[in-house]
């Protein structure tokens, strides 16, 4: 199966595996056995963040814990992307994108992963209110100082992208390598997102714009709407996923699906992850299981890609 390289450099599968629920909801025996079987079958990005498992009592960063556990135990050649600067989860929306607060984040997220240099570096919200040459300046230093590889947007803006693109043009550096905001074959209807949380970016059209002129990787997030098209297929969507993704626009873009696993012998869900990917710039899905049976529409994209 074909890789890319982010930057011509950093080389990761075409298809990334989320790890929010690893070490909390879903258990770190089936966690296992997930990353293991996604490892062996050449998948290499996992995606992970500073803050998942801390809005569960007691557990901290549960995902980070869990993949430095696996990392050291199995030893294998992964691309490990995290995030730190999620706002302060005791008082939202208080960001924390400061260099106080990103470099604590960072340090907890190395000692929790077992890892000298993370290679790719995650802001997992922006603020506004601050100079995005402040933020930027932020993390050139964290890579000077080896403490992290590349570094990406999530939930940026495309107004905020554009800005950020110009100022690293300005001041001769990479900036941002790639994007990570929400986006799925699926359309969402205005306010009946299925996460309510403000602070989020759903891709729309400036951000497309942004990124069909700057040829810049889009990393997104909720990459099959919560497995929208399959269930739709399958009799069993439920009112809530209705509510989020029915209209017009997901209607047609069905019928493209449809057509698109039929010409390609696959399921409806390996398609909805085919038709994301093969968009006209860069396009490398997170997507999650809970199940190893479900990673077989995982494996077969993975191959067609």
């Amino acid at each position: 199966m074909s890789r890319y390289k982010i930057d011509n450099i950093l080389e990761v599968s075409k298809i990334c595996i989320g790890a929010d629920h690893f070490g909390t909801s879903i258990d770190k025996d089936t966690a296992s056995r997930i990353l293991d079987m996604y490892a062996d079958r050449g998948g290499n990005f996992i995606d992970t963040a500073n803050v998942y498992g801390k809005w569960v009592a007691g557990a901290g960063n549960a995902s980070e814990k869990f993949l430095g556990e696996w990392l050291k135990s199995r030893k294998k050649n992964v691309v490990i992307a995290t995030k730190g600067g999620h706002y302060d989860l005791t008082a939202p929306p208080v960001m924390r994108l400061k260099e106080s607060d990103l470099r604590c984040d960072l340090e907890e997220s190395l000692l929790a992963l077992g890892l000298d240099c993370i290679d790719f570096y995650w802001l997992h919200r922006d603020d506004t209110s601050m100079h995005i040459g402040e933020i930027l300046d932020t993390l050139e230093r964290f890579k000077k100082e080896g403490k992290i590889r590349f570094y990406g947007a999530s939930n940026f803006c495309g107004e905020r992208l554009w800005q950020a693109k110009e100022y690293a043009t300005e001041h001769n550096i990479t900036g941002f390598s790639a994007v990570s905001n929400q986006h799925s074959a699926a359309t969402v209807n205005r306010g009946a997102n299925t996460n309510p949380d403000p602070t989020l970016v759903i891709h729309g059209e400036r951000e497309e714009k942004f990124h069909i002129k700057t040829n810049t990787p889009l990393i997104p997030y909720q990459s099959t709407a919560r497995g929208y098209f399959s269930k739709i297929t399958g009799g069993a969507v439920s009112d809530f996923l209705l509510k989020a993704y029915d209209n017009e626009k997901t209607r047609a873009t069905y019928t493209e699906i449809l057509d698109l696993a039929k010409n390609e012998s696959c399921s409806v869900q390996t398609a909805s992850l085919l038709y994301l990917a093969r968009s006209p710039y860069p396009v490398l899905p997170i997507t999650s299981v809970r199940k190893t049976e479900q990673l077989a529409d995982i494996f077969d994209a993975m191959e067609k890609l």
